[in-house]
């Protein structure tokens, strides 16, 4: 069991690199090959939170997720929008709770996305 002040100090270090409190259900399975293969890398990135450089994500696994995410998972209690450029810029794509995408060629935007953000989703 996970005491209070431990629990405080998790979310102000959750604060520090997402934006916010990590919430159940509020996550995104990232894939850098299609049908969510896990034959190269793959991430779980939890949220809520705003990623400005996906070249820099801290908390994952593997950190530069520039420009490589192929297929998607999105958690029951998450929004994802996905920008094609650092920063919140360009063209983006917003994805909702439950939704599995196998193939974001599908999407014209395999490999294309730059920042992220996810939100809650009661």
């Amino acid at each position: 069991m996970v005491s209070r002040s431990a629990a405080v100090l998790l979310c102000v270090a959750a604060l520090s690199w997402a934006g916010g409190c990590v919430r159940e259900g509020c996550w995104v399975e990232i894939y850098e090959d299609e049908h969510f293969s896990r034959a190269d890398s793959w991430d779980v990135i939890h949220g809520p939170g705003r990623w400005s450089d996906l070249r820099r994500l801290p908390g994952a696994y593997k950190r530069d997720w520039g420009d490589r995410i192929d297929s998607l998972v999105v958690g029951p209690h998450a929004r994802v929008i996905l920008w094609k450029d650092r920063d919140f810029e360009d063209d983006f794509r917003m994805f909702g709770p439950g939704d599995r995408v196998p193939e974001l060629d599908d999407l014209d935007f395999e490999d294309e996305a730059e920042s992220m953000k996810i939100e809650y989703v009661p």
